[in-house]
């Protein structure tokens, strides 16, 4: 569940109508303790199976362990809470050592490297608030995070390759990444400290951190199956200037991805072949057969979707956040197709001519 192609969100007036508190399911009066590699883990049972069992902690991070391991874990008889920002704070400090820093702004921690001038943190909040704007502008509904957003900016890619290796993640080629597991951005500062154009120079962390944004603001569900269209669709929307910048730019051309609809055009130039949405819809095998096809596509579809038809993107991603019953597993292909036929009223056989029509109509 971790994406790997890593790309950033801005400031401007937040919808209140459509700006809701964090969900919560009923609260429990106890917590679970226990001890994990000389760690002391603390937080909510969130769900047990007949080989795993899964412990939401209170900076956010999922841990998984096995049912056998569950004697291992204490009730603790006090609610559920997570970390404040202060508490965070001397958490994540603690955790990096002196080396670095942590700033923080009013949604986000950054750790990054001792001394360093302090703009990371003002990046990513700015960038927050722009994607809170662009979905409460088109009624699609959000909430507050529930945790402190963190991400973690490494001095050196060596120095972030050996931290996403205890991660388990592939860096081949990636700046950053966002975790689903741990629920923080990983990145390095490829500027070396310097920060002319950062914006043009960091589309990963826009693409990154709109991936974080949108798994806490309730676009997104962190447990639940999201189809890799969806997210990566969302994730290339907002390495547009005209999106992840929108005060500034505002026309329509501002807001395409030139890269990719110049990839979609050269992959179709003719056409999109038949039953490539409705491929991209009822699994991600195709993500992982084309890649590079499947984000130009997951694109221009989720592009055209909020342009013309947000209330029914609305709606798609209200489904497909909903808490499901099989915990971190895939939904089949036809809950998929289901699930999209709910939303739009259409199956992506008939979307899909529209899409392509669009696209065709922006170069």
């Amino acid at each position: 569940m971790n994406h790997l192609r890593l790309k950033l969100i801005l400031p401007l007036l937040i919808l209140p109508a459509f700006f809701l508190p964090a969900p919560r399911a009923a609260a429990k009066d106890w917590t679970l303790k226990m001890k994990h590699d000389g760690l002391t883990i603390e937080g909510d049972a969130i769900h047990w199976s007949r080989d795993y069992f899964y412990i939401l902690g209170r900076d956010g991070k999922l841990w998984e362990f096995q049912t056998r391991e569950a004697p291992k874990a204490k009730k603790v008889r006090q609610p559920f809470t997570s970390f404040t920002q202060q508490e965070l704070r001397a958490s994540l400090q603690a955790e990096y050592g002196s080396l670095y820093d942590v700033s923080g702004t009013g949604h986000f921690l950054v750790v990054h490297p001792a001394g360093q001038k302090n703009v990371w943190a003002d990046r990513f909040e700015q960038l927050y608030r722009e994607m809170i704007h662009y979905f409460t502008s088109r009624r699609i509904k959000v909430h507050e995070p529930e945790f402190p957003l963190v991400a973690v900016v490494f001095p050196t890619r060596g120095e972030f390759m050996t931290h996403a290796r205890k991660d388990g993640m592939r860096t081949n080629g990636v700046l950053g990444y966002y975790s689903t597991m741990s629920n923080r951005i990983l990145l390095y500062d490829q500027t070396g400290g310097r920060y002319p154009n950062w914006r043009e120079n960091a589309l990963t962390i826009v693409h990154e951190a709109a991936h974080q944004t949108a798994y806490n603001i309730g676009l997104h569900n962190r447990f639940a199956d999201t189809p890799r269209w969806l997210s990566e669709g969302l994730g290339t929307l907002f390495e547009a200037p005209g999106v992840n910048n929108g005060s500034k730019f505002r026309k329509l051309t501002d807001r395409v991805n030139k890269e990719e609809l110049a990839s979609y055009l050269r992959y179709y130039p003719e056409e999109l072949p038949a039953g490539t949405i409705k491929s991209l819809v009822a699994s991600d095998k195709h993500f992982r057969a084309s890649p590079l096809p499947s984000y130009s596509v997951a694109w221009a579809t989720t592009f055209m979707l909020a342009e013309r038809n947000p209330l029914q993107l609305a709606d798609y991603l209200q489904v497909t956040a909903r808490p499901r019953d099989n915990f971190m597993q895939q939904d089949s292909p036809a809950m998929r197709l289901q699930d999209f036929q709910r939303a739009f009223g259409m199956d992506p056989d008939q979307l899909q001519d529209r899409v392509d029509d669009y696209v065709r109509t922006l170069k």
